[in-house]
């Protein structure tokens, strides 16, 4: 199986706020270019996907055969 790129994704169009401290909002405006903006929300989008996928783990899917 061939695996999917980030250009394969669906539109972006839904949006999630966080919370940072200022003095981090302050960093990220004034030291990261766009290339690795792009590469932080590659970054965040990948570790939110993590995250739905492990909440949906179930180890006894993997150790009994029922």
């Amino acid at each position: 199986m061939a695996r999917m790129s980030y250009n394969d994704i669906d539109k972006l169009d839904a949006a999630i706020t966080i919370r940072i401290p200022q003095v981090l909002k302050d960093a990220f405006d004034k030291e990261l270019s766009p290339v690795a903006r792009k590469d932080l929300s590659k970054d965040i989008m990948t570790l939110i996907a993590k995250a739905v996928h492990e909440s949906r783990f179930n180890p006894l899917d993997y150790l009994r055969s029922d």
